[in-house]
């Protein structure tokens, strides 16, 4: 098994059943190149055009969002979402 396709697998294993809160680097025309803090939760993660997105509800929007999985840096994870709407 490729190192990518380990790190996706543990990915997916770690973090599609809960909830994450990342660092997120884009650009846009109003900011340009930035970071965002962002929670996500009811991840999906897949393939198009040999790139892997994460499909998610976004705190930040409060819409369902895509997010390159590259330009993610995951923060913290949560188990379940029980754990974070009691403070752990």
């Amino acid at each position: 098994m490729s190192e990518r396709a380990r790190a996706l697998s543990e990915f997916a294993q770690t973090h599609l059943n809960g909830a994450i809160t990342i660092a997120y680097r884009h650009e846009t025309r109003s900011e340009g190149l930035h970071t965002d803090i962002r929670t996500l939760t009811r991840l999906h993660l897949y393939l198009k055009n040999g790139e892997y997105y994460v499909a998610a509800d976004d705190d930040q929007s409060g819409e369902r969002r895509t997010f390159l999985l590259k330009r993610m840096k995951v923060l913290c994870s949560y188990e379940d979402m029980a754990k974070v709407g009691n403070g752990h």
